[in-house]
């Protein structure tokens, strides 16, 4: 049998070892720090997806009623948009855009007459109305669409409001009718 010969540094063996553990341990922590992070901004994202969506859907209602000029309706209108089903009718999970447009409140209404000659007369009619329109991002079970009374869960909410400045003149027995409109948000 052969002898073999003494290591020339007894004090180093094992240490490419221990190094190597710790180089692992290094980049497990590094690793798991950035899973958590990366999780983080995905929640963050999904979250402004919903407030993004939920904003441009109230604000498309706002748009529906200032272009119609209705100026005044008597009972909220509730439409749901963009509605999702996952899973068999029996077990049916469903999410989807609830947009309820309240009623107008009539903020101000005024006439004033205006003459430029004897012959031209205008006469100019504003009305100021303020409409709400809140829209919710919601989920339910089952295969009925839920109406507002039924609980559902809300998974975001954005409310919007917006004056309508409804101005009409009158010349000569003719009318011109303009809608202006300021939009404000708020959550």
């Amino acid at each position: 049998m052969k002898n073999r010969a003494p290591s020339p540094r007894p004090a180093e063996s094992g240490s490419a070892y221990i190094v190597t553990l710790l180089a692992l341990v290094i980049l497990t922590i590094l690793a798991l720090t950035l899973t958590l992070v990366t999780q983080g901004e995905i929640q963050i994202g999904g979250s402004e997806k919903t407030i993004n969506r939920l904003f441009y859907t109230a604000d498309g209602m706002l748009t529906l009623e200032a272009a119609a000029e209705r100026g005044h309706i008597s009972a909220p209108v509730t439409v749901i948009l963009n509605r999702v089903q996952v899973g068999t009718s029996s077990s049916m999970s469903n999410t989807a855009d609830r947009v309820t447009l309240l009623p107008s409140v009539l903020l101000t209404s005024a006439h004033a007459d205006k003459s430029n000659s004897a012959e031209q007369s205008t006469q100019l009619y504003q009305t100021i109305s303020r409409t709400t329109a809140r829209s919710q991002r919601i989920a339910w079970n089952g295969n009925v669409v839920p109406d507002d009374l039924t609980p559902v869960e809300v998974l975001g909410t954005k409310t919007l409001e917006v004056e309508i400045i409804n101005t009409m003149s009158q010349r000569n027995g003719s009318i011109d009718n303009a809608v202006k409109g300021m939009l404000g948000g708020h959550n």
